[in-house]
């Protein structure tokens, strides 16, 4: 299944992140044509890393990483020591290729490295 890009989220405002997955949804805070290639990207990683892993555990992994960051870590941020970020926040700066394009229906500018500081 094809993700449904929603921009301009309240949700994902009021909970001040860029973006989440809520599969099949990717809810994202800014509107479409002020939306970064790299949040996309970032985004499209965890869409992709459902794919690999399976809905269901996706996101019972993902919620075990978080139980585990708030009991163990002292870190402030629940998304500290999590593979799956750790991943997304890996790739999110390089350009996006054609199959992410198509997959985001982008509609964005060219990604020249300026766009994405």
């Amino acid at each position: 299944m094809k993700p449904i890009i929603i921009y301009n989220c309240l949700l994902t405002q009021i909970i001040e992140l860029d973006g989440i997955v809520l599969f099949p949804f990717v809810l994202i805070s800014t509107k479409e044509d002020e939306t970064l290639p790299s949040v996309i990207k970032h985004e499209l990683t965890h869409v992709r890393q459902i794919y690999r892993e399976g809905f269901f555990s996706f996101y019972y992994q993902y919620l075990c990483l978080i139980i585990k960051n708030k009991l163990y870590y002292t870190s402030k941020s629940l998304f500290s020591n999590n593979f799956f970020e750790d991943e997304a926040y890996e790739i999110e700066n390089e350009p996006l290729n054609e199959q992410d394009k198509l997959l985001s229906n982008w509609k964005g500018p060219s990604h020249d490295n300026n766009f994405y500081k």
